[in-house]
């Protein structure tokens, strides 16, 4: 699947977190994290349209609900995310495909988050 992806194994402790980064262009322009959040970008795979990284949400956060061209499946490594009348905790899973009204998402002890997203390319459009 992802054959111009070399293997990678990658400590994360020795990612810096960010918080000015561009997850991926659409037509639309760029999709950056917002600029409350922290980031570490694990592995970007532009061709094939894909990204992984580790998301900081501070306590007290609240993403709006929304939807957008990208899927996105999220899997809580700390901390808690509300969403959908369910409170999800370290090891638990919520998906979004595109063009899918989700959310809000609430961090009311803030959180971090292991996410993949898939975005259009000009290949996949």
């Amino acid at each position: 699947m992802l054959q111009d992806v070399p293997f990678l194994a990658i400590n994360s402790d020795e990612i810096e977190w960010d918080d000015n980064v561009t997850l991926f262009q659409l037509p639309t322009g760029a999709h950056k994290i917002h600029p409350n959040l922290k980031i570490k970008v694990l592995m970007r795979d532009d061709q094939r349209g894909q990204v992984a990284a580790l998301v900081k949400f501070p306590p007290g956060y609240v993403e709006p609900q929304h939807q957008h061209v990208t899927s996105h499946c999220v899997v809580v490594i700390e901390g808690e995310q509300h969403v959908a009348g369910k409170v999800l905790k370290k090891g638990d899973f919520h998906y979004a495909p595109p063009n899918t009204v989700h959310g809000p998402f609430e961090y009311p002890v803030g959180g971090i988050v292991f996410a993949v997203y898939r975005f259009p390319t000009a290949t996949t459009q």
